[in-house]
């Protein structure tokens, strides 16, 4: 008597499978942390009004850079209130409640 043949190939070890897996998951994350970090570069030129640190794109190690501090400058409360009466003038909010009682 014989064995039937089977044509199915053999599994491979599962090993293998896992190491791949990390290796794609390794590259995967630095992908990640480079784009964060061009990001967060981006952002902080474009809040400080300054032209983009080559720092953050030239670091590949993986580490996230900490971001620096950002000075913001307030408005005084005549601005605001002076755009707020500009932007009454133009546009009405209605409540529910006030469309309901028009009807």
């Amino acid at each position: 008597m014989t064995r039937p043949v089977n044509n199915q190939p053999q599994r491979s070890s599962k090993k293998t499978d896992k190491k791949r897996l990390r290796k794609k998951q390794a590259v995967l994350v630095k992908r990640c942390v480079q784009a964060l970090n061009s990001n967060a570069d981006f952002f902080r030129s474009k809040i400080s009004n300054t032209h983009p640190s080559q720092s953050a794109k030239t670091q590949s190690d993986g580490t996230l850079k900490h971001f620096k501090p950002v000075r913001i400058e307030t408005v005084n409360k005549s601005t605001i209130s002076e755009a707020v009466d500009m932007l009454e003038s133009k546009f009405t909010i209605e409540e529910p409640d006030q469309k309901e009682e028009k009807e």
